[in-house]
């Protein structure tokens, strides 16, 4: 711990000392807490407290993000455990340009930076790794980079962008039985198009495909990703004092490439995952000058996968109903809090392989922040 928060002080004083004096700093934290409940028997809770500090200046946008993070699992039949510890710190470096060419344009450089806890118990690594139950699902990885590009441009009330990642992801031990464990790189495009039929109506279309490279471990090839397809739509209608949108998104993934008897990569006889398909509707309302309410409901459904009931890869049908509201309040002309609810339930159909992969669960979080700008 004490090594993490060095390095953070570190990072944090070294930016801190070259800031222009006309610069708009900020800074936010809070407590956020996460339960479930499985009809398998498994109960847990996380709570993780976020450090994050940043500074807009004129062009020019930096952030960093970090928090401390605490797990408790109570699975069923055996001994609860937690473990806890600093996760990962976020940098992003981003530069805008606009109105100085035919086009704007957003440059951004994204780091990992392997403050968090890895080579954990793999039990305690797979607790946390549904991002359905647990915000933070993954301590700690390797350095990453990631730099990106985006391109804007506008016609009258057509808004258009596309952009262009590549993300290098460095070795860590993701668990205590996979040591020296290297994800592969990913490349990752993306594109929106917005617009804004009046000045209450705005339609949108996005979507977004990633490759992913071969991962490997203890230098073998050991499993391959396959790729990854977002599209979706959206529509928003906004009045004076409030706002509501609504939005459907689909997520596609292509076969993964597994190693087979001999420990060679080949493709997957089936797909493990399921279509993907989200929609919702969340709107926001302006009480006052100084508070705003946000409310939202979402529904996700995943489908069964390729495999037969029979096998053990076999995956059923998921749907998860999630909704939430969230307390906004002006403090001051610098000062904000918020209190923001959820509640979910998941219905998972049964699995005849696996009884415990076709358990129900529900649960929550509870999110409390303030934040400030100076």
């Amino acid at each position: 711990m004490r090594t993490t928060m060095t390095c953070i002080l570190f990072l944090a004083v070294s930016v801190l000392a070259i800031v222009p004096a006309e610069a708009e700093t900020y800074g936010r934290t809070g407590f956020h807490i996460d339960w479930w409940n499985s009809d398998s028997g498994e109960d847990g809770f996380q709570y993780h407290i976020p450090i994050e500090a940043g500074l807009d200046y004129r062009n020019f946008y930096f952030k960093v993000l970090t928090a401390y993070a605490y797990n408790e699992i109570d699975p069923d039949n055996e001994s609860s455990r937690s473990f806890d510890g600093f996760v990962d710190t976020k940098v992003n470096l981003a530069y805008e340009s606009v109105a100085k060419l035919p086009v704007d344009l957003l440059f951004a450089l994204d780091f990992n930076l392997p403050t968090g806890k890895t080579g954990m118990d793999a039990r305690d690594t797979i607790s946390i790794a549904d991002p359905d139950k647990a915000t933070i699902t993954r301590m700690g990885e390797g350095f990453n980079v990631n730099p990106n590009i985006s391109v804007l441009k506008h016609w009258g009330a057509l808004y258009t962008a596309v952009g262009v990642g590549y993300i290098w992801r460095g070795s860590f031990d993701a668990a205590d039985t996979m040591e020296d464990y290297d994800p592969g790189n990913a490349l990752n495009l993306t594109g929106a198009v917005d617009y804004i039929f009046n000045s209450q109506w705005t339609g949108s279309l996005f979507g977004s495909w990633t490759r992913f490279e071969t991962d490997e471990l203890a230098g073998v090839d050991y499993y391959e990703p396959g790729d990854v397809t977002i599209v979706g739509a959206g529509v928003t209608y906004a009045r004076a004092t409030w706002e509501l949108n609504g939005v459907v998104k689909a997520i596609f993934r292509d076969k993964d490439e597994r190693q087979n008897n001999l420990g060679v990569l080949q493709p997957e006889p089936e797909n493990y995952f399921g279509d993907e398909w989200i929609a919702e509707i969340n709107g926001r309302v302006q009480i006052t000058d100084r508070m705003d309410v946000k409310a939202w409901i979402q529904y996700l459904m995943i489908d069964e996968n390729d495999y037969p009931t029979t096998d053990p890869y076999y995956l059923s049908e998921r749907e998860k109903t999630l909704f939430g509201c969230e307390l906004v309040g002006r403090l001051t002309a610098r000062w904000e809090a918020g209190l923001r609810l959820q509640g979910y339930f998941m219905e998972v159909d049964n699995n005849p392989s696996n009884s415990a992969a076709g358990s129900d669960f529900d649960g929550g979080s509870a999110t409390l922040w303030v934040s400030a700008r100076f």
